[in-house]
């Protein structure tokens, strides 16, 4: 893990140490969570553009399926003061993992506070602690034509050193 977070750039290992200063802190979804974060995805939604059916049961359901024997499916949650500042889920099989479900709170953006460096961070030490070899930070807009939004998508994966892959796409 030392050797893989030294290889972030400043622009990611920064924004860390002042998450932790802060007092941000990151725990795994439980299920005593699930009615307080369904809720608060219902209410962020908007930050990150999103628009689709949210609740408990669902979220309950997907977690349960990815617990079956050699699955992975975990959703990362920030807190600040026990508040809800973002999450980040994962999922998977066997030794490799990818990212789904991100998402921020209008607080954690108005205040400047980077949950998802600190998130993206916590993934990485799960995957050290479980035996996963593989994380994929499920992708960018490798177009020189991509809009701002997907230049800072770009941006903010590159600053954890990943190695870039690009796939033809099929239609």
């Amino acid at each position: 893990y030392e050797e893989i977070h030294a290889n972030y750039k400043r622009q990611a290992r920064r924004p860390i140490k002042q998450a932790i200063s802060k007092g941000v802190y990151i725990r795994r979804l439980k299920e005593t969570d699930l009615k307080e974060y369904a809720n608060w995805l219902l209410l962020n939604q908007k930050e990150t553009g999103k628009n689709y059916v949210v609740s408990e049961k669902m979220i309950k359901k997907d977690l349960s399926f990815m617990s079956r024997s050699g699955y992975i499916g975990e959703i990362f949650v920030a807190y600040l003061d026990g508040v809800i500042l973002g999450s980040l889920g994962i999922w998977g099989f066997g030794n490799f993992i990818s990212e789904n479900g991100v998402n921020i709170s209008s607080y954690a953006k108005e205040n400047k506070i980077y949950a998802q460096d600190l998130i993206k961070d916590e993934v990485v030490k799960y995957c050290f602690n479980n035996d996963i070899k593989y994380y994929d930070l499920s992708g960018f807009n490798p177009s020189k034509n991509a809009s701002s939004k997907e230049k800072s998508i770009n941006f903010f994966k590159e600053k954890f050193s990943g190695v870039k892959l690009i796939y033809d796409l099929i239609v």
